[in-house]
């Protein structure tokens, strides 16, 4: 649980460092414009909802922290 934790924070940073850097990378600026991303706009209420970008995030995420764990 103490590895997963390491890994999680030090993803997180290199996340941080990645988007306050202001590196552009293209797949990254895909994210959100996913076509199941939800997107609605009405006056000036505006609601985003990255339902698609989740999916994918969920999926990558779960096969990377199989790979690498011991299991």
């Amino acid at each position: 649980m103490g590895k997963l934790f390491l890994i999680l924070s030090i993803v997180f940073f290199v996340m941080w460092i990645v988007t306050s850097s202001g590196v552009n990378f293209p797949l990254l600026g895909k994210l959100g414009n996913l076509p199941g991303d939800l997107q609605f706009t009405r006056g000036n209420f505006s609601f985003h909802l990255p339902l698609g970008s989740s999916i994918l995030l969920s999926i990558v995420l779960t096969i990377l922290l199989r790979l690498f764990s011991k299991a």
